[in-house]
């Protein structure tokens, strides 16, 4: 590597970017990582309760369109 400061590797192969992403964690301070953390956490909460809202709408619209095949 002729640069490890700056390294040029090829992101677009998923595997060479995960090992990236792993490595960059490892130069986090401890409060980083924690701040990092819980960011992470909030997305996956975030998608998490807007996977359930549109799951719900989508219940409430079969159901609304079952009671009218009823009527």
């Amino acid at each position: 590597m002729t640069n490890p400061e700056q390294p040029n590797i090829n992101l677009n192969k998923s595997a060479i970017a995960k090992a990236a992403r792993l490595a960059e964690v490892n130069r986090l301070s401890p409060e980083q990582l924690a701040e990092a953390k819980e960011m992470e956490m909030r997305k996956a909460t975030i998608a998490l309760v807007e996977d359930t809202s549109r799951k719900a709408e989508r219940d409430k619209g079969i159901l609304k369109a079952l009671k009218r095949e009823e009527n």
